[in-house]
């Protein structure tokens, strides 16, 4: 009983095989007769796999692009001081000046290494970067020149005391620029977003005192280069005085030199303060001892602890943002009304956008393009299976199966496929490279900042309106995402396009051939006469 079952297995194995093989030997027999259907079906199934493989490359390698930008920068949330009302008793106090007077200023609490330690310690948040800003003097230095340059070189308006006085205080400005305090200069947005990069030396860290970063250009100007000291000022008219004097100084060793990337209007209109350029980024160490200094000369016994004016926070996983966010505002720093906690996701979203309309352009017009022939296939499948009529009366007459009919019809368009996609693979190396580059290209360049000359008329109107400072500021590009990626169509994509074809190529037949499941080989001979 055994070897019957067995021999039972064993010749049904054979017939399988033997129809099988029957089934490929008619598969290509009827490719090479009807050519020109081939070509046709090549054709259109060639235009379904390139659209497919040019979309789902674009679509995985934008997505993997958005991952990145989004672990570095849409990570982050920012700890600020807001501005409060003098009048709040518990935020603002009158204390003593060194000349006897007495002012109101504000003695709230401040953003220091309290609110660090705290939002530390929550799970999650890695690593944070405190910002504070003051104006100096860079002595021995020459700036990019600016508004204080030009009225100097100007000269008085007039001989009268008030134009007299004006020129004298522009002289008093000339040396002027900006200190940016970073407790590490490698988390400064500037640096994240790509408007600054380090071009030579180091970034500054949190174990750094007295040590400053320059532009490449304010180096260049001025024969300076990593090692290098400058000596920086703090002035400031002290109380019951009309005049300023150096009331502070110290030695900055240069450890870096960094390239600005984005632009700004430079003439006679913007302060030499305001100029990236003349930016100097140094340690909040710095700024302390100067700060430090002016409250010993400003006020009789009053002092404030080290503090910054934000201080930007990092979380692992951008996925816990919110979650890390929502446990920052319930703690006990938080809670007063000079404080306020903000998601940092401006130059994320930014970046985020142009990839993401990059991504649905070419999603859209890729579906568009696959559905339309997959609807054309619907049609061409219609008319060939119910020209072969015949054919499929005489299979079903000889007692072939239906369903093997149908793997037949299956089978010529899959070899077909297979065709179509062996020639995309091999067209479709380079493509989606040179479309996705260039749509990312005009993209980039959409969001770099506009080299604009203001008229007279445009700066009175906007003086009018007291935009002056936001219409000549430094303009960095809004894109913080890479120039160029790498869209690559990998052996993975392959596999699932070929999948996602077979399946419309045995929808569309099956829609086609739907009448055979519903007639017998007499009805469909019938049918014929």
């Amino acid at each position: 009983m055994r070897q019957w079952d067995a021999g039972i297995s064993v010749f049904v194995r054979k017939m399988a095989r033997r129809e099988g093989d029957i089934m490929v030997k008619r598969s290509f027999l009827y490719l090479r007769r009807k050519y020109k259907r081939s070509i046709l079906l090549f054709l259109l199934l060639f235009v379904i796999s390139f659209s497919l493989a040019v979309g789902v490359t674009v679509w995985n390698s934008i997505g993997a692009v958005t991952k990145e930008v989004q672990d570095r920068l849409g990570t982050s949330f920012i700890f600020k001081q807001n501005a409060a009302k003098p009048e709040d008793p518990l935020l603002y106090g009158d204390v003593q000046m060194t000349d006897g007077t007495w002012s109101r200023i504000y003695t709230g609490p401040l953003i220091g290494q309290n609110v660090v330690e705290q939002v530390m310690g929550i799970d999650g948040v890695s690593a944070y970067n405190g910002e504070d800003m003051q104006y100096a003097d860079v002595q021995g230095v020459e700036l990019v020149a600016g508004m204080w340059h030009d009225a100097v070189e100007r000269g008085p308006v007039s001989n009268e005391p008030e134009d007299v006085a004006y020129y004298e205080q522009c002289k008093t400005y000339l040396q002027m620029t900006t200190l940016y305090g970073n407790t590490d200069t490698s988390l400064y947005s500037k640096f994240r977003t790509g408007s600054f990069t380090l071009r030579n030396g180091r970034h500054i860290t949190p174990e750094d005192e007295r040590v400053v970063l320059i532009s490449d250009k304010l180096a260049e100007m001025n024969g300076l280069r990593v090692g290098d000291v400058l000596q920086v000022a703090y002035n400031a008219t002290l109380p019951g005085q009309t005049e300023q004097e150096v009331i502070a100084t110290q030695e900055l060793q240069i450890v870096g030199l960094f390239h600005v990337n984005g632009y700004q209007p430079l003439d006679r209109n913007v302060a030499e303060s305001d100029i990236s350029y003349n930016w100097l980024l140094t340690d909040n160490q710095t700024l302390n001892n100067f700060s430090q200094t002016m409250y010993e000369r400003f006020y009789v016994d009053w002092r404030r602890d080290p503090a910054f004016l934000n201080i930007t926070f990092f979380v692992d996983d951008p996925a816990q943002l919110q979650s890390i966010v929502e446990q920052a505002w319930q703690l006990d720093i938080a809670k007063y009304p000079s404080f306020d906690i903000a998601v940092d996701d401006t130059m994320y979203r930014s970046t985020v956008e142009p990839l993401q309309s990059i991504r649905n352009l070419v999603a859209v017009a890729t579906l568009v393009i696959a559905i339309g022939c997959a609807l054309v296939l619907v049609i061409i499948f219609t008319m060939w299976i119910k020209s072969r009529k015949r054919e499929i009366a005489i299979y079903l007459s000889l007692g072939i199966r239906k369903s093997t009919v149908f793997g037949q019809f299956i089978l010529e368009a899959g070899m077909v496929l297979l065709l179509a996609m062996a020639v995309t693979m091999g067209t479709c190396r380079n493509v989606p490279d040179m479309i996705g580059n260039h749509l990312l290209a005009s993209a980039v360049e959409q969001a770099q900042p506009q080299e604009i000359e203001y008229s007279l008329e445009d700066l009175r109107e906007a003086a009018r309106r007291g935009e002056v400072s936001g219409l000549l500021a430094y303009q960095d590009s809004t894109y913080g995402g890479p120039d160029h990626i790498d869209f690559s169509f990998c052996l993975a994509d392959f596999l699932m396009l070929l999948a996602l074809e077979l399946l419309i190529i045995v929808a569309a037949i099956c829609k086609g051939g739907s009448f055979i499941f519903k007639l017998q080989p007499k009805q469909i001979l019938t049918t014929m006469r």
